[in-house]
């Protein structure tokens, strides 16, 4: 007798082949062509300098400070780790995301098992493997993808918190919130959305609950201490270097105006849309979600009414269209109209939780500074959020006629919202599908550009004037090039090398509204003596212009390096 057979049902172990076959190829697309991954982006040269603490005789104790305004300790740890089995590299502190961004298929696979059925499961993460914008988070140096996945679990444990509360639970949220504070600083909305799905527990609840309720909020306290205490070790290091409230000081001047939140929002919806990866991304995650659904039911539904090929292929169309247009875009006809099909499902420990969820970060997220990828987190809530509106939507349709049995008719609100929803998915795929950006474009521009560069700088012990990102920084570093580094091009200019080499970032110069070297510098003796060209790739180009959207021609733009020789004023070289 097979016990594995008698141990898993079938759908498990059909869903289990299926989410293998996810992961495999949603690793493919996040590794593609891993020679041409490098750092490219401002941020990812700040992680990939403080993973080397690995490296360092004071271990993690001796992190460097310096990346205390960019995020708490947890995804440099892991590029230490890294480095630690890899050795020092770019690819090594890329591999973490690729890593962690693989293993986001399978944990949405089991978020959505546990708390809507293997289908939910299913269908998320299917959506999730061929997602744009997280392959192309996945494929860099970056916090954001590890925090996605470490901030799931903090949801997750969440729902199961409230679904029973008690000691183990609140100890595993706890940790799961402590630990997602340690990957970014707004970690803590993990934990504030319990208490506002809790809180909606009270409100709705009869007397029979009050008993369940004063346990679910004991225990919640003592989840919230078990998080300070996974915290407390970083925030003893920030008081120690520069204070707390420094940086939260320093973190407040990313929050805009109220007034400027619509104008956010709709610029991260683009930007989703412009990572989205064209139309290849699109036929792949249809295929993928449509495919995984019908595996796991056989005999896909259609819509009543229409004659059996005709509602067949209307199911799939729909079921086709959600993964290739942005979740994003269709999340809010979902939520509007989940409350009709699944009614029984909106109690705050389940989808009316995932909804809380989804609903306090989408408002919270545009009041920051609207980079692409912040809203990682929230599509991840509404990848569960549309496999919760599709798996109720397909299960309310009948698979085949019943001869004799007359169907119940759709109500009128129902078919609004269907057709809305299906007007809304082809509008978006439309938008999507015109764009031509693709998110396996090559990233190794920067470091193919500095290894020229260090050719051609002095290794003597010589000191180079350097204004550039942290990412040439690390490079250059690696290659043993002594750096000066500026922090802005007034600095730059006031150099007191009278002879010697510098490096201007073209990204930088074009950061102080320069197009070009300034006059100011040239008249100081500096004259540009080579330029190694680098391309800005589409995430980047998105922090530095988020308004730039799907704007075309971005593969033309320029972020090389400029060489410069520092000769005495008047003299000609």
């Amino acid at each position: 007798m097979n016990r594995t057979s008698n141990f898993l049902p079938d759908e498990t172990r059909g869903a289990i082949s299926v989410i293998l076959i996810l992961a495999l190829v949603g690793a493919g697309l996040r590794l593609w062509n891993p020679g041409r991954l490098g750092l490219n982006h401002f941020d990812e040269g700040i992680y990939a300098l403080a993973g080397a603490w690995s490296l360092n005789p004071g271990g993690l104790a001796a992190i460097d400070p310096g990346l205390i305004p960019y995020a708490p300790p947890g995804f440099p740890f892991l590029v230490g780790c890294a480095y630690w089995l890899l050795g020092p590299s770019d690819l090594a502190a890329i591999s973490v995301s690729i890593a962690l961004g693989t293993g986001t298929v399978v944990l949405v696979w089991l978020v959505g098992r546990d708390l809507f059925g293997s289908t939910v499961g299913v269908l998320a993460a299917s959506i999730a493997a061929f997602s744009g914008p997280h392959i192309a988070f996945s494929r860099m140096a970056l916090v954001d993808v590890s925090f996605t996945a470490v901030w799931l679990i903090a949801i997750w444990a969440g729902a199961r918190f409230l679904q029973k509360p008690g000691g183990l639970r609140a100890f595993v949220l706890g940790i799961a919130v402590g630990l997602s504070m340690l990957f970014k600083y707004s970690g803590w909305v993990a934990g504030a959305i319990v208490v506002l799905a809790a809180s909606a527990q009270t409100i709705w609840a009869g007397r029979s609950q009050r008993s369940r309720l004063v346990s679910v909020w004991a225990w919640g306290m003592l989840a919230a201490g078990i998080a300070l205490l996974v915290y407390a070790p970083w925030l003893w290091f920030v008081q120690k270097h520069g204070g707390y409230s420094a940086l939260l000081a320093h973190q407040r001047s990313y929050l805009g105006p109220t007034s400027a939140w619509p104008h956010h929002l709709l610029a991260q919806q683009v930007q989703q849309a412009s990572l989205n990866g064209g139309v290849w991304r699109a036929v792949l995650a249809s295929l993928a979600t449509t495919g995984s659904y019908w595996y796991l039911r056989p005999g896909l539904p259609g819509l009543p009414g229409l004659p059996i090929p005709g509602a067949r292929v209307t199911g799939v169309i729909l079921i086709s269209l959600f993964p290739v247009s942005e979740p994003a875009l269709a999340a809010p006809l979902a939520v509007a109209s989940l409350a009709w099909f699944k009614r029984e499902r909106l109690e705050p420990s389940g989808a009316g939780y995932l909804l809380i969820a989804w609903l306090a970060l989408a408002a919270l997220t545009p009041f920051y500074h609207p980079y692409a990828r912040l809203w990682l987190p929230v599509a991840v809530l509404e990848w569960l959020v549309v496999a919760v509106w599709l798996e109720s939507f397909l299960t309310c349709i009948p698979s085949h006629r019943v001869e004799n049995v007359r169907m119940p008719a759709p109500s009128r609100f129902s078919i609004i919202m269907t057709c809305l929803l299906l007007a809304s998915a082809a509008g978006a795929q439309i938008v999507v599908l015109r764009g031509t950006h693709s998110v396996l474009e090559p990233t190794d521009s920067l470091r193919i550009a500095s290894g020229a560069a260090s050719q051609l700088l002095p290794r003597n012990g010589s000191r180079v004037t350097f204004l550039g990102r942290p990412s040439i920084l690390y490079y250059l570093a690696l290659a043993g090039v002594n750096l000066d580094r500026k922090a802005n091009l007034q600095g730059f200019e006031q150099s007191d090398e009278q002879t010697g080499w510098g490096v201007i970032d073209q990204v930088m110069l074009k950061q102080e509204g320069f197009q070009e070297v300034p006059s100011e510098v040239l008249d100081r003796g500096w004259q540009v003596a080579r330029m190694l060209p680098a391309s800005i790739t589409l995430p980047v180009r998105l922090d530095l212009d988020p308004a730039s959207g799907l704007a075309e021609g971005h593969q033309n733009e320029q972020g090389g390096l400029l060489l410069l020789r520092k000769v005495q004023p008047g003299v000609r070289r």
